[in-house]
């Protein structure tokens, strides 16, 4: 049964800086404080894109590649390629999270596990090199794939000591709390900078 509580609008704007990303709400934030305070410890949320857990399975057995965004307790996201090519049509998709991507996640304040299946959204104005592109540099970034997809960017390729450099270009007005403390971008010229070599993607 949901019950309903007052805060004031500065309360509800620090719970909001410690929401996790798509899924999250104001109520699991609270619990995780509570449970902080409290020294419970919660097991991570799974969630998967798309939501029902079969058809996921039945994308990730067809693609053999899904995205994985672990987000963790200091406000950090990690995300990783789970390289699938080894699963079968028996395998537990869970029994394989908790044994991999979550084994030990207590020690690594880990709060929240997304799985995605790589999608193409249909846009008139994006070919499938974009998708491809940002597929490559998402985990490279941290940033999970169906979040870099919605920026508007520009990106260019350029030889600098005999090395191709992807440049990234971020258009004015947007929201770049996800590359906070990022190595590779440079939040005054709004652009990431990456080297062929630091890139499984060929440019």
């Amino acid at each position: 049964m949901m019950k309903t509580i007052e805060i004031t609008e500065s309360v509800y704007d620090r719970l909001a800086t410690k929401i996790t990303g798509f899924g999250d709400t104001p109520s699991l934030v609270i619990e995780r404080l509570l449970n902080d305070v409290e020294g419970a410890s919660v097991k991570p949320g799974l969630i998967f894109h798309p939501e029902n857990e079969s058809k996921f399975k039945e994308l990730l057995l067809r693609d053999k590649v899904a995205e994985v965004a672990i987000y963790k307790k200091n406000g950090e996201i990690e995300v990783l390629v789970w390289n699938a090519s080894k699963l079968k049509e028996s395998s537990n998709i869970k029994a394989n999270i908790w044994s991999g991507y979550l084994r030990n996640w207590e020690g690594k304040g880990i709060i929240k596990a997304e799985f995605t299946i790589y999608a193409r959204p249909v846009d008139d104005f994006r070919d499938h090199k974009f998708f491809d592109l940002c597929k490559a540099v998402s985990p490279l970034i941290n940033v999970p794939y169906k979040n870099l997809i919605e920026y508007d960017f520009e990106h260019t390729i350029e030889e600098r000591d005999g090395e191709n450099v992807l440049e990234i270009q971020f258009s004015d007005g947007q929201n770049f709390d996800l590359f906070e403390n990022n190595e590779y971008f440079e939040s005054s010229t709004k652009r990431i900078t990456v080297p062929q070599h630091c890139l499984n993607y060929p440019l």
